[in-house]
């Protein structure tokens, strides 16, 4: 159910024109800097995090399909791995643009020679620790509301959308819902130590759709 959520939503966000969308929009958007279209894709923002420890080595794998035998794939490493450090899938992970239950992203990492895996959002933010660039920032907006509610960056200045400032960033991200189908853009304000405030902009796309899974 939550799957086909997921993909409803990714699908609103990704292909309705901008031509769709209502004329309101938030004010001053033209201090803001729309979000590079590449960073939809979660894996172009994690390479950007700087770590919390000094990990020997760390590993982003992506994990699809039904077979738990299989690792997954290599999505990016940092370090060198040391020799005879063998990984397995962990069998979960954080969900990003990934229906649960379909497929799911996790870390890998190997710290003062142990083993480790990074499998769940608050594990996910810990890791990060402070907020270090705009990637990082990003990252933690879409994770606030948890796994299975993300919030995302749209392919719109509307509902993804970024301004730096003296002491962080602010953020705005999209969240939507299916029944009847609707984009609103949300606002963080970030500093190195985390999200400070968060704010809606209003709904800036609605249709008389209705999805009811």
């Amino acid at each position: 159910m939550k799957a086909i959520i997921i993909i409803i939503i990714l699908f609103v966000l990704c292909v309705i024109p901008i031509a769709a969308f209502s004329q309101s929009t938030f004010a001053d958007s033209d201090k803001y800097t729309q979000f590079p279209k590449e960073y939809q894709d979660e894996a172009n923002l994690i390479k950007h995090i700087i770590p919390d420890k000094n990990y020997t080595y760390w590993e982003l794998v992506g994990f699809s399909g039904y077979d738990l035998k299989s690792y997954g794939k290599v999505l990016f490493t940092s370090g060198e791995k040391p020799v005879g450090i063998n990984f397995v899938n962990p069998k979960n992970g954080f969900t990003f643009d990934c229906p649960p239950g379909i497929c799911y992203k996790y870390i890998a990492y190997v710290y003062n020679g142990q083993v480790g895996y990074i499998t769940q959002t608050d594990d996910f933010v810990k890791f990060m620790g402070s907020i270090d660039n705009l990637e990082e920032a990003a990252l933690l907006a879409e994770f606030s509301r948890g796994a299975y509610n993300p919030l995302r960056i749209a392919n719109q200045k509307k509902g993804g959308a970024y301004l730096k400032t003296e002491t962080g960033y602010e953020i705005i991200v999209t969240h939507g819902e299916t029944c009847p189908v609707s984009l609103e853009a949300i606002k963080l304000t970030i500093d190195k130590t985390g999200i400070l405030k968060q704010e809606s902009l209003g709904v800036y796309y609605k249709s008389t759709d209705c999805y009811k899974i």
